[in-house]
């Protein structure tokens, strides 16, 4: 690692993988799998908060808790995107536009 703040994305998607692998596989030698957090935190340089929503998300994209996965959440908001522009497309009944070429308003 660089430092803090200085890691490329792959650096933090790396440490983030190896962080949650840990939680998971050492989850049984805690008494909860906070403490288990809280241990390999001081180790990977990074917060508990952080640590525990990474393995909230990994839980839930696993199938080992229910939830949006991280595909389904992406999929949901592509889709709204998709809405939202089609919408913005889409003419309202009734709406004043300008007829092409004549520069008059026109009811639609």
């Amino acid at each position: 690692m660089r430092g803090l703040g200085h890691e490329t994305r792959h650096e933090v998607s790396d440490d983030r993988e190896r962080a949650v692998r840990l939680v998971f596989e050492r989850r049984q030698e805690y008494p909860s799998e906070w403490a288990a957090i809280c241990s390999i935190v001081e180790k990977c340089d990074m917060g508990p908060e952080t640590l525990r929503k990474w393995v909230r998300r990994a839980a839930i994209d696993e199938g080992q808790r229910p939830g949006v996965t991280t595909s389904e959440a992406q999929r949901i908001k592509e889709l709204e995107r998709e809405n939202k522009d089609l919408y913005a497309r889409t003419p309202v009944p009734g709406q004043l536009a300008r007829a092409p070429g004549s520069g008059e308003d026109v009811l639609e």
